[in-house]
């Protein structure tokens, strides 16, 4: 060390000095010479690849990979604006509908209602009345009138088909519902073939037209009641003192 620092020999210290600065710019610029080739070796590769395509302008045309129209560049923020909008739709649709589980709007069946019947035809119908054989003249009647169907179902409507009850005696007209709109049967039903339907019809046993009915007892003796619905049936009665 101390031979390094203050030199020996038969030359004075400042060639000596001079010597090794020489050696070390040497060493130096070597340094600097290799670290050059290093880095333009790397950016040499670089700068080949780039301009083993180069581009060809046309004079008078303009490159498209340089210049884009303001629609092509504002393609993909329109894009993802669209797609945002359309996921807010989704999520505010998916939102909106009800779940079995929560409180939305339960559905409507809109399942279609079978067609509603066909009114009764009068031929496809039978008609049965009863009431009491033996009263005495002074006691009211009550008929009972059953009706059924031998065919597919249908819709009886009383005022509508014109059901009425009449009671004669021989040639005489007794009393009829169809001389006053009071006395007339009322009531619908839908018949099922072979399920009958009954109804009643009360007679205070008197003579009546046009809603009055006649203040005179009748005379004992047979009496027929007569139900009309479609087909007719027929009770017989016997009015005794």
């Amino acid at each position: 060390m101390q031979g390094w620092l203050e030199p020996q020999g038969p030359l004075g210290p400042r060639v000596y000095w001079i010597r090794r600065g020489v050696v070390i710019g040497a060493l130096l610029l070597v340094i600097v010479l290799i670290g050059r080739l290093v880095s333009s070796g790397g950016s040499g590769e670089t700068i080949g690849v780039a301009s083993s395509t180069p581009s060809r302008v046309t004079p008078g045309t303009t490159d498209a990979s340089a210049e884009q129209s303001p629609s092509e560049s504002s393609t993909p923020q329109a894009q993802t604006s669209e797609q945002a909008t359309s996921g807010q739709a989704s999520a505010s649709v998916e939102s909106a509908e009800p779940t079995a589980s929560g409180s939305g709007t339960i559905p409507v069946d809109t399942a279609t209602a079978p067609p509603a019947p066909l009114a009764c035809i009068s031929a496809n119908l039978t008609t049965t009345i009863k009431g009491s054989t033996d009263l005495r003249i002074t006691d009211p009647q009550t008929f009972t009138i059953t009706v059924v169907t031998d065919k597919e179902t249908c819709h009886l409507d009383l005022a509508t088909i014109g059901a009425k009850v009449d009671v004669t005696s021989g040639q005489d007209a007794i009393w009829s519902t169809a001389s006053c709109s009071a006395w007339a049967p009322q009531g619908s039903w839908d018949l099922t073939a072979g399920q009958p339907v009954t109804f009643d019809v009360a007679w205070p046993t008197r003579r009546g037209h046009d809603c009055e009915l006649d203040e005179s007892t009748l005379l004992p003796g047979t009496y027929v009641a007569t139900a009309t619905v479609g087909d007719s049936g027929k009770f017989v009665m016997r009015l005794t003192n």
